[in-house]
């Protein structure tokens, strides 16, 4: 029973993450870090001007 379930888990856990790359393009996994670049450098610049 507990290899059954193990397998089953397993086979649900590939599609999620099949499904979680098709919901999200390659374009907006590239541009990513991009906006955490953005995010930082706007703290940065925050903090250098307090």
């Amino acid at each position: 029973m507990k290899m059954q379930l193990k397998q089953s888990f397993e086979r649900s856990q590939q599609k999620s993450v099949k499904g979680f790359l098709d919901a999200h393009p390659k374009n907006q996994i590239k541009m990513r870090p991009n906006d955490e670049d953005n995010f930082f450098t706007k703290l940065a610049k925050r903090s250098q001007r307090a």
